[in-house]
């Protein structure tokens, strides 16, 4: 008998759109059992089973087929769809590229949803929002003058700042406003603290 062990797959299921965990799977006779209460017995016509990639990401979740992910790749912060080819291989399917990638080639891997609950996680828009939040992320760094930090990641900052709409250039600016009022504040209250001692 063909059973898959606990923990190696989970389960789409078509019937309630869920995604559910999978005890058991028999292969032979067609069905797996699906956690819950109480368990069930569920043909696999009826769900999308997702094998296990066999690690887990940066967020501690563990990584399956068809899920969405962030990483470094080559520098740059992309997300991509995990998708396993049939020599077994697994690879992430940049989003919005014609591009996949192995997962020794990558860095920083955190689960960000899957393809059936989180496919605006994939979308253009997604991915514009995305950017900005890195651009956001590198500009209020509290290591920004940091001379090695600078550097590098400013020159990445700028580069993606050009492919930004105006709209977008004037929400940026309105919340790095807000950090830096935040970080003036505490550079004052620290310095009136220096000078009282």
């Amino acid at each position: 008998m063909a059973k898959a062990p606990e923990g190696r797959y989970r389960a789409w299921d078509k019937r309630t759109n869920k995604m559910k965990n999978v005890l058991s799977v028999d292969f032979e006779k067609g069905y797996a059992i699906l956690k819950g209460a109480p368990q069930e017995k569920v043909s696999i016509s009826d769900i999308v089973l997702l094998k296990h990639m066999g690690i887990a990401s940066e967020n501690r979740k563990g990584i399956y087929e068809d899920d969405i992910v962030s990483f470094k790749y080559e520098d740059e912060l992309k997300v991509g769809l995990v998708t396993k080819e049939k020599n077994g291989e697994w690879f992430f399917e940049i989003a919005q590229e014609d591009k996949k990638v192995a997962p020794r080639q990558l860095k920083g891997i955190n689960v960000l949803g899957n393809k059936f609950e989180n496919s605006r996680l994939l979308s253009e828009e997604y991915l514009r929002l995305f950017n900005i939040s890195e651009i956001e992320e590198i500009l209020s760094s509290d290591r920004i003058c940091d001379e090695a930090y600078c550097k590098h990641d400013l020159e990445k900052a700028i580069s993606k700042l050009s492919e930004l709409t105006r709209e977008e250039l004037i929400d940026l600016i309105k919340s790095l406003s807000e950090t830096l009022r935040h970080y003036k504040k505490a550079y004052f209250e620290e310095s009136l603290k220096n000078s009282r001692r």
